[in-house]
């Protein structure tokens, strides 16, 4: 049986029930799409500050150069962890919007959630729409792995 566009995004639609251990009871899921997900990294992304990077060369001679490349980057920890935390929360609010409520859980009564179901939520929303951390963990590796001057 071959699947339709249809047949893909239904998956999507369904809501599951996903055991949590901090509530210690049960919450209905449902796993975002590709395009809902791009919308929470957009949100995280927002705070990420300006780079700019120059670069002189000179040549000495046909064979040789000599190169510089001078990089700045402004980064603001506040705004990032303020975008980080709405990006999680409008991640979970599109989860929690599934046939299983009968009314949408409004996004500052998400915030309100304790840390712990917050975050176990969060990983679970991930878990069912099969995002990995691997690509953050490779950026950790890369950024810990930078030359120093």
């Amino acid at each position: 049986m071959v699947l339709t566009a249809d047949d893909i995004l239904n998956g999507i639609e369904e809501y599951k029930e996903v055991q949590l251990e901090s509530l210690g009871d049960s919450m209905y899921l449902r796993p975002l799409s590709k395009g809902e997900w791009e919308k929470v990294n957009s949100i995280r992304q927002e705070a990420l500050g300006d780079y700019t990077t120059n670069e002189t060369a000179k040549s000495l001679s046909r064979n040789q150069r000599i190169s510089n490349i001078q990089s700045q980057l402004k980064f603001n920890i506040k705004e990032n962890g303020d975008a980080e935390f709405k990006a999680q929360t409008e991640a979970i609010f599109m989860s929690l919007d599934n046939p299983g409520y009968e009314k949408q859980t409004p996004r500052e009564k998400i915030k309100k959630f304790k840390p712990d179901l917050f975050d176990e939520l969060y990983e679970k929303v991930k878990e069912i729409s099969g995002i990995s951390d691997d690509a953050i963990v490779d950026l950790e590796d890369e950024i810990d792995n930078f030359p120093e001057d």
